[in-house]
């Protein structure tokens, strides 16, 4: 739902510049591709622990994006939320 919004919540709220919010986006096709692995993990070891890795992922990005609008902030918090959804 965020996804189209992702720029303007990034500059509007955290104060980052436009060329700071398109760099975030680098990380999204690095950590998509671990995708892969999770789906390894669920079939050799838990299925139960990826989806538990995925909903503790998604909490934590969205405390991170509250509580530091920064760019390191804004960068962990979506590289959470990428992974979550990766797994």
């Amino acid at each position: 739902m965020l996804t189209s919004l992702f720029p303007i919540i990034a500059t509007e709220y955290a104060g980052l510049s436009t060329a700071q919010a398109g760099l975030l986006y680098l990380v999204t096709p690095a950590l998509a591709l671990t995708g892969p692995l999770w789906g390894w993990v669920a079939d050799r070891l838990s299925r139960s622990a990826v989806l538990s890795f995925r909903s503790v992922a998604n909490i934590l990005s969205a405390l991170v994006y509250l509580v530091s609008p920064t760019l390191a902030g804004v960068w962990v918090g979506k590289s959470l939320d990428d992974l979550g959804k990766a797994a």
